[in-house]
């Protein structure tokens, strides 16, 4: 072979190569559409594992919640379209009602740039299931039966393939 391999050895990666396929944790600040988080801190991170996109975001909710909670994607990090508008999910949701109840949903890839977060049984008005398995939008009222407030907050993680090329 040209570099001196022969088949079955592994070659070692330098520092340099190895950190343009794992990048650091990296902060950004999520645009989150119908989800007020006035006053509040919004906790939102990512790495990128090759073509691989890790993120996680948590805050509690500043008050009112207008509809289906969409979350964006860290900049220059577009999902490819093999995962945008799919209906596998790409993560996970967790709702904290009053502090110390947790309801569990899933992040769902609604296009290159954003996510939304789904739920079972959270809320007929927005079905994207079937029957008693229905998955329902995180909205103003669910999965609470009740307005958000304060003391009230979101957890979410997911991961997805980006068409950015490395080093973005």
């Amino acid at each position: 072979m040209a570099d001196g391999m022969r088949p079955g050895m592994q070659r070692s990666v330098t520092v340099p190569e190895f950190a343009a396929l794992v990048g650091p944790w990296q902060t950004y600040t999520p645009h989150m559409a119908n989800l007020d988080v006035t006053g509040r801190t919004v906790n939102a991170r990512y790495k990128r594992v090759g073509q691989t996109v890790k993120v996680q975001v948590n805050t509690l909710a500043g008050g009112q919640v207008y509809g289906l909670i969409r979350v964006s994607n860290p900049p220059g990090l577009p999902a490819s379209p093999a995962h945008a508008g799919g209906l596998a999910p790409v993560g996970v949701a967790q709702a904290l009602e009053d502090g110390n109840t947790f309801h569990l949903g899933n992040v769902y890839m609604e296009s290159a740039a954003y996510v939304a977060v789904m739920g079972r049984g959270w809320n007929s008005a927005y079905v994207v299931g079937w029957g008693a398995a229905a998955l329902g939008q995180l909205d103003g009222v669910m999965p609470f039966a009740r307005p958000w407030r304060s003391g009230d907050g979101i957890g979410l993680q997911w991961e997805y393939e980006t068409t950015a090329p490395p080093g973005v």
